[in-house]
């Protein structure tokens, strides 16, 4: 399991430097037994992540900067269209969210949520695709 996972590599990490952050990746990908693996890689995914904060934290300076920066000014974004019952008022909640101005929806493609959108999905997917 990862909490098992995260109970070996822990024991690699105490009293180590924690600031030095790929030789300990590095270290503990390349000695596992069994390299890999989902449990292994989501693992030291989440010790890298937080050995990347105390880095951060230890410099004063947020993570993604140690990182290299923001890579972008603004991203895009989107509202999920939003079913959350098959009543009158949950399919009519539905439906006014795609009167909110909005430049991308995640909308499920099944008869029942064609049904719900009243005919006016394929309308605004036409007119909000990039």
């Amino acid at each position: 399991s990862v909490p098992a996972a995260i109970d070996e590599m822990t024991d690699y990490l105490i009293g180590k430097d924690p600031l030095r952050i790929e030789h300990h990746w590095q270290q503990i990908y390349r000695s596992a037994f069994f390299r890999g693996g989902p449990h292994n890689m989501t693992a030291l995914a989440g010790i890298n992540a937080a050995l990347w904060d105390i880095a951060g934290k230890h410099y004063g300076v947020p993570s993604y900067m140690l990182m290299g920066g923001n890579v972008r000014d603004r991203i895009r974004v989107y509202a999920h269209w939003g079913i959350q019952d098959l009543s009158d008022e949950g399919l009519q909640r539905s439906r006014d969210r795609l009167d909110h101005p909005q430049t991308g929806w995640a909308i499920p493609t099944t008869r029942r949520a064609l049904r719900a959108s009243g005919g006016r999905m394929s309308r605004h997917r036409a007119s909000t695709s990039s």
